[in-house]
């Protein structure tokens, strides 16, 4: 019997390209459609042997004839393939409805929820309850390095999802969150984001609301303490609650946090416990937290603490947070090249204060792309400014669909960088709408001593990669 034939559109979402990557794996005949793939998405769809159609054409799914259609949420009503699927009444899907039928079938599930954190803290619980034996199945919302791939088949009796907040499909407006049925849950954090489908505040916490209200009574949440919702998700939710965060209160306290190169040592307290001391291949003090709720569920499940050190050891991380993509000694200074997925307001100023924590000393040249449909607006023109004050030198980058944008609506780059320079705490903030022209400035302005860290939801034009082919050449010639 010929095998279930799937077909992802918009297979180049991390997500979709992921999922398609489970389910080859599981022994589907994939297919999917797509426009403008990159690395390292293109990459494993390459090595995974699945054909990617382009560009979108209802040609495409004739050709192909598929069982089911999973149809991601980055594609629009008014897409080609899927105005046909429409028309023709063909049954289609969302991937909440492909992981429900392929996941939460056979595993209980552990959601990680939060605006920010999610994909490193999914990670280290994958791969923590992983080491510790429990054989688990995980869709990360990223590629772990060591995997070069972000999800996992395992036998054992959990799955660990990414939770996503945004919507699901155009066709379901819905959280995707809302659809994984959790047993147990972490939220790191709520704040204001994804401001096209979000009207305000209220409507996210309103859906962070009834995410925590699924879960279970014998489930478990694990909340920050210092969240300023934490209190409107606990009394909605049904099951135990946990909290981590450095105040006495909490279930988990954070006593410290101590860069130590390329890692940090944690120490942390159970309430009522001993100290535990864990030293993480991650930095900064918003990845010590990461960590902290992962030991959360890690102690809820019943594995022992003494084992902690063990698990998360050897945790390698994920690409493109706070990923050194390039470093090169020169006599006794260095230049590091840093990657980072870093958008909103919170993460570039917790992004920016952990790179200036871990490299004491050195020259932060901070790049960013406001890239997201929150952060290419105004939402938070008058915020942006601050996250930026441990930097020495602020690139600022306009997206490449800046100037469709409403200028009513868009964030002025030019305004954002002045007001970087009124801060008074760096040298110099520039502005640039053509990447060609950042690229040379970057290469004239790089010197040794520099930490460069490029922050963008996106490839940014590849200009991360060109500055390190550039450096490679420079110095290594």
């Amino acid at each position: 019997m010929e095998r279930t034939k799937l077909y992802f559109m918009g297979i180049g979402g991390v997500a979709m390209g992921n999922m398609a990557g489970v389910c080859k794996e599981l022994g589907y005949n994939v297919t999917g459609s797509d426009v403008g793939l990159y690395p390292p998405m293109s990459t494993l769809i390459e090595k995974l042997g699945i054909p990617v159609l382009t560009p979108y054409n209802a040609e495409n799914i004739l050709r192909t004839n598929p069982d089911k259609i999973i149809i991601g949420n980055v594609i629009r009503a008014t897409n080609p393939e899927a105005r046909w699927v429409l028309e023709h009444k063909i049954p289609h899907m969302s991937i909440t409805d492909l992981i429900d039928e392929v996941f939460l079938s056979r595993h209980k599930s552990l959601v990680v929820a939060g605006t920010h954190g999610k994909t490193t803290t999914t990670a280290l619980l994958a791969w923590t309850l992983t080491e510790a034996g429990c054989d688990p199945s995980a869709l990360v919302g990223g590629f772990v390095k060591q995997l070069d791939c972000g999800y996992r088949l395992g036998k054992g009796a959990w799955v660990v999802l990414e939770g996503d907040e945004y919507d699901t499909a155009f066709f379901d407006k819905t959280p995707k969150f809302w659809h994984y049925r959790p047993h147990g849950a972490i939220v790191t954090s709520v704040e204001f984001d994804h401001g096209d489908i979000y009207p305000n505040i209220e409507a996210i916490v309103n859906a962070f609301k009834t995410f925590v209200s699924l879960i279970p009574a014998e489930g478990f949440l694990v909340v920050r303490h210092e969240d300023p919702y934490r209190e409107e998700l606990t009394k909605i939710c049904k099951s135990k609650v946990i909290t981590y965060g450095t105040e006495d209160d909490a279930t988990f306290r954070l006593l410290s946090v101590e860069p130590q190169g390329k890692t940090s040592l944690v120490t942390y307290q159970r309430k009522g416990g001993q100290p535990v001391y864990l030293g993480i291949p991650l930095i900064g003090k918003h990845n010590a937290l990461n960590a902290l709720a992962v030991a959360a569920v890690l102690d809820t499940l019943g594995i022992e603490p003494s084992s902690f050190p063990r698990l998360f050891e050897k945790f390698p991380g994920v690409r493109r947070r706070q990923e050194i993509i390039g470093e090169w000694r020169l006599g006794e200074e260095n230049i590091t090249l840093i990657d980072d997925f870093a958008h909103h307001p919170t993460a570039v100023r917790e992004t920016i204060h952990a790179i200036k924590s871990h490299y004491n000393g050195r020259r932060i040249v901070a790049v960013f792309e406001p890239r997201t449909n929150t952060s290419k607006r105004r939402f938070f023109q008058d915020i942006y400014p601050s996250t930026f004050i441990e930097s020495d030198l602020v690139f600022l980058k306009a997206s490449t669909d800046y100037e469709t944008i409403p200028r009513e609506e868009r964030i002025d780059i030019e305004k954002v960088a002045e007001a970087v320079k009124k801060t008074g705490h760096v040298q110099d903030a520039l502005a640039f709408f053509d990447p060609d022209e950042l690229v040379k400035c970057l290469l004239r302005t790089i010197h040794p001593g520099d930490v460069v860290v490029f922050m963008s939801n996106g490839s940014m034009d590849n200009i991360p990669q060109t500055i390190k082919a550039a450096l490679d050449e420079r110095l290594l010639s």
